[in-house]
Order: C-alpha cells, then structure tokens, then sequence
C-alpha cells in the first residue's frame, strides 16, 4: 500500500515548507518540493501539496498577479509531470485499471453510492478523534485558559456524536482494513475475507473498542471546537501570520474531497486518513497560545502515545507472523508436489503467482486469480474440505496461539 510513504513524504513538505519558509532558506523550500514531487508520483493526492502551498503563499502575501502567478507555477508543474507520468505508467502496461476507474465515473450512479458515502463520512468522525486520542491528555493540560463552557460544549458534543454513531452502528473499527477488531491488518484469506468465518476475535475486543470509540468522539469534539476560530478567521479575513493554518487546512480539505470523490468509485479504508493525522496535530498546536506550545506541557501525551506503540508492536507482530505461518504452510504443500495453481493461499500469493489480466470470477471459488483449490490455507475449518496440515503462530495481544490450517478438498465436494 501507498498510504504510509505518501504520508510519510506529506509530512516531509508540510515541514520543510515551514521551515524554509520562517528560515528564508531557498535550499530547504527546494527539498520540500522535492519531497511534493515524490509524492505525487506515489499518489495523485500528492497535488494538494503544491496546492497547499498556493493557499499559504496567497494568505501571506495577498492576492497580486505576482503572487498569484507562484502560487499556481508549482501546481501546474505538477500537474503537467503528473499526466505525464500516468501516460508512462499506462503505456507501459503498470496501470490497467487507471483509465477505467476515472472512466467509469461519468456512469456512476449517485443514489446507489450514496449509502457508501454516508458510511464513510459517518465512520470517520471517531476514527479522526482515535487518531488524534495521544494528544488528547497534551491539549486538555496546554489549554487551562479554556472556560468551563468550553469542556461542557465538548462533552454534549461527544455524547451527540456517539448517539449518532451508536444509531448507525459505525463505532470503530467499521471502516476496516488497517484498524480491525482483532488487531491490525486485513486476513485476505477465503475464510475470513470472504465467508466471514473464523476471525480471530476475542469477546474483551468489543469493551475495548466501545471505550475508544467514546473517547474518539470526544477526541472529535475538542478538534471541532478548537479548530472553529481559526477557520472562520480565515474565511472572514485571513491575516498574514495564519498562512501556517491555511496550508495545513487546504490540504486537509482536499484530501477529505477528493476522498468523497473516491467513494464514488469504490470502497475506501481508514488507512486513507493517515496522511490526514500530523497536519491535523500541527493545525491543533497552531491553535494554542505561545506559552502553551512549551514541551515541558505536553509530557501527559507520553502515556497514550506509549500505549499506542505497545499495541502497534503486539498487533504488527501478530499480523505479521499470521503471514509467515500461512506462507510456510504454502512453501510446505509446494514442496511436497503441490502445483502453486491448486493453491487458494489468499489474495497476496494469487497476485504474487497467477494475476493475470484476462482472468474471470468462477462461482465458489475465491476470485484472487485462483485457477483451482484443491487447496485452501485458512484461519479454521470450512464445510466440504478436511484439515490435512496445521501450522500454529503466537500472538502478543492476547495471550493464545492461533492456527494456519491447511485445508484440502473433499473428492465428492465441488469447490467451496
């Protein structure tokens, strides 16, 4: 996936542009763009860098031909690289689904995706609140002048939140992919990802996961209100000095348009919001007094942020020796003769061995190019098939051991 270089390499601009910028260094400002470029070319969203930038360079200087003229240079540059790119990637055949997807939505039909939009932007309110959770603590100790009224607005704003959230069923982790009730990461095997049987989750996850969900959404309240002042600031009449606020809100209010132009055409993820976090974090410091920016103010974020890193350590581990156990499972059926194309092992090893452009969905067979399961690699037993090989991995987030079972077809069964 892109999700993480892209926002690794976001981050990278939004602060070398910062930098360079309160610095009056030529050379910084470069490696910013340079890092905007390499972005863009990871993914399209990569344009609401330059973007951001004209926003910033627009409220700092005024709207001048001049300055109009360098706000756009960059964005167009871009942009032009960019078609350019996507030309190469196409002609060369790296991107066979690029022309459909833009294609395909001129044909989309709004009634039938507007549930797919109302899910995401409804499951979105508490993932932005846990992403930001960590520096829950730092904001609400950085922020004693805030009156009374202030905590009261964000509390009734939770619970309105989380009664609206509780009616739609979205608590987190509804959105899926990255974040997941068991732990991290997609189980793209035929069982889990397709029949919906045999995920490994455990009956405490669901208390977890109702806690976070209620401190998500206050998490959401405070960012709402907090962020409030400065967005009509800069609407009403933007101040040089906010130029900082209108790069990091330009590029948040891109991302989340252009990720309501995506649902349009497909599903979308939480991982979709990572580039999202750090320039939401920046916009919030940006909004608290001078004197409240010290680091000595911020130490209560070091216990959220640590039980982050535990949980993002055990659940890393746990999904990754998930994928070392189900690929010894297929190095072992392979080595005992085993044709790889009798193999279901799941969506990465049918793109990593059979993709194939021309391929078709069959009924009742995974549709990851899989030509014949004779095999199956799953997480538990599926009706029609027998357990022939078992290999057991450990997970840190609980203390258990799951199990890679290596299923083969019953002869009187067709597939399953």
């Amino acid at each position: 996936m892109t999700d993480v270089p892209f926002a690794s390499l976001s981050i990278v601009f939004l602060w070398l542009h910062l930098r360079g910028t309160n610095r009056h260094s030529p050379v910084t400002i470069a490696a910013a763009f340079a890092a905007a470029l390499a972005a863009t070319f990871i993914r399209q969203f990569g344009l609401f860098l330059p973007l951001a930038f004209a926003a910033a360079l627009i409220v700092r200087r005024g709207v001048t031909w001049p300055t109009l003229a360098q706000a756009i240079l960059p964005l167009a540059l871009f942009t032009g690289l960019h078609i350019l790119f996507q030309h190469w990637v196409i002609a060369t055949g790296r991107a066979p689904r690029f022309n459909e997807a833009l294609g395909s939505l001129a044909h989309v039909s709004l009634k039938a995706r507007l549930p797919i939009v109302k899910h995401f932007a409804t499951a979105m309110i508490p993932y932005v609140g846990l992403f930001l959770l960590p520096i829950l603590p730092a904001l609400i100790r950085a922020a004693p002048a805030r009156k009374t009224t202030f905590w009261l607005a964000s509390i009734l704003l939770a619970l309105a939140l989380v009664a609206g959230l509780a009616h739609a069923h979205e608590f987190v982790p509804s959105l899926g992919n990255l974040l997941r009730p068991y732990g991290l990461g997609p189980l793209t095997l035929r069982d889990t990802f397709l029949l919906a049987q045999n995920e490994p989750i455990r009956p405490e996850a669901d208390l977890a996961w109702t806690t976070l969900t209620l401190l998500a959404a206050w998490a959401t309240a405070i960012t709402a209100l907090l962020l409030l002042d400065p967005v009509i600031a800069l609407l009403r009449r933007p101040h040089p000095s906010l130029w900082p606020q209108a790069m990091m809100l330009t590029f948040i209010a891109a991302n989340l348009g252009a990720i309501a132009v995506a649902t349009l055409l497909d599903d979308v993820f939480d991982r979709y919001l990572l580039a999202l976090v750090i320039p939401l974090c920046a916009l919030l410091h940006l909004t608290l007094q001078p004197g409240d920016r010290a680091l000595k103010r911020h130490w209560p974020a070091l216990a959220p942020l640590a039980a982050c890193a535990l949980f993002a350590v055990a659940a890393a581990h746990d999904y990754f020796a998930f994928n070392r156990a189900r690929w010894s499972a297929i190095d072992a059926l392979i080595a005992q003769g085993t044709p790889p194309t009798a193999i279901d092992g799941g969506f990465e090893y049918g793109g990593w061995t059979m993709f194939d452009l021309a391929y078709r969905e069959r009924p009742g067979i995974s549709w990851w190019w899989v030509q014949d399961d004779a095999y199956v690699i799953a997480l538990g037993p599926i009706p029609g098939r027998t357990t022939v090989a078992q290999v057991d991995f450990p997970h840190w987030l609980w203390p258990d051991t799951a199990t890679i079972h290596v299923l083969r077809r019953n002869k009187a069964t067709s597939a399953t």
